[in-house]
C-alpha cells in the first residue's frame, strides 16, 4: 500500500530519470506549438498563455489571500471555472446557431464575437473564477480554525 523506502542515491536517480524524460517531451510539443503556431503574433500568443493562467488563479490567489473564508473545494471550482471558461470562449466553440431567437441566442453571439480576444476572455474567466470560488467556499464546510489562523494569523475578536 505504501512506497517503499528508497535510498538517497535510489531518489535521486528516480528524479534524474524523470527531469531528463519531462525535459524531451517538453522539448517535443514546444517543438510542434512552435511550428503550429509559427504565424501568430508573438505578443498575442503570450497574453493567450497568461490570459489562461490569470483567469484560472483569479478566484483561489487573489480571493484566498484576502478572505479568510475559501476552502479547498471553492478553491479547485474557482480555477477549474475560470479555465474553463477562457478555453471554451477563446476557443470558440460556443455557436449561436445551437439556440433560437432571444435573449439567449444574443448573449452566445456576443460572447462568439469575443473568442479571438483573449483580453476579453480573460476578464470574463477571471469573473466566474472569482465568483466560483466565493459561492462554493459559502456552500461548503470551512477549513480549521487553527489551519486559517496560521495562514493569516490570529483572528482579531469579531472579525471573519
Amino acid at each position: 500500500r505504501f512506497a517503499p523506502r528508497l535510498t538517497e542515491e535510489q531518489l535521486d536517480h528516480r528524479v534524474l530519470v524523470i527531469s531528463r524524460w519531462s525535459t524531451v517531451i517538453v522539448l517535443i510539443l514546444s517543438m510542434f506549438m512552435a511550428w503550429a503556431l509559427m504565424d501568430m503574433n508573438i505578443a498575442l500568443l503570450v497574453w493567450i498563455g497568461s490570459g489562461g493562467m490569470m483567469a484560472a488563479f483569479a478566484g483561489p490567489l487573489v480571493v484566498g489571500a484576502l478572505w479568510r473564508g475559501v476552502t479547498a473545494k471553492g478553491a479547485y471550482v474557482g480555477l477549474v471555472a475560470g479555465m474553463g471558461t477562457f478555453v471554451t470562449l477563446h476557443t470558440g466553440v460556443l455557436d449561436p446557431a445551437w439556440f433560437g431567437p432571444g435573449t439567449l441566442r444574443d448573449v452566445v453571439t456576443w460572447l462568439a464575437g469575443e473568442a479571438p480576444n483573449p483580453y476579453s476572455c480573460a476578464a470574463m474567466g477571471e469573473i466566474v473564477s472569482v465568483i466560483g470560488t466565493v459561492v462554493v467556499s459559502r456552500l461548503t464546510r470551512p477549513l480549521p480554525q487553527a489551519h486559517v489562523d496560521e495562514l493569516f494569523g490570529a483572528a482579531e475578536p469579531g472579525a471573519s
